[in-house]
């Protein structure tokens, strides 16, 4: 039901205008899984975004991520690692 609906919206939607500018293009090879993630992302999404797209959001919500939080999990987590070593 999901997918019809983002469908239809995509089906309904004015053209997009290409962009004015032009950005820095950035070649990237991914590992089939990886890819496969990807995909699997933006076919939740209701718009459904092209690779691209989606390759671009998901930079975007993984830098607006508060990367000090994860940074004191990932210290506590190596601590606790030696530890077991030891």
């Amino acid at each position: 039901m999901k997918t019809a609906v983002a469908v239809e919206k995509f089906m309904n939607a004015r053209p997009r205008r290409r962009a004015t500018t032009t950005g820095t293009l950035v070649g990237t090879r991914f590992q089939a899984a990886l890819l496969e993630a990807i995909d699997s992302w933006r076919k939740e999404q209701l718009d459904l975004p092209t690779r691209p797209e989606a390759v671009r959001r998901l930079v975007e919500l993984g830098m607006t991520h508060d990367t000090a939080l994860s940074a004191k999990t990932s210290g506590r987590r190596a601590k606790q690692h030696s530890d077991e070593k030891t």
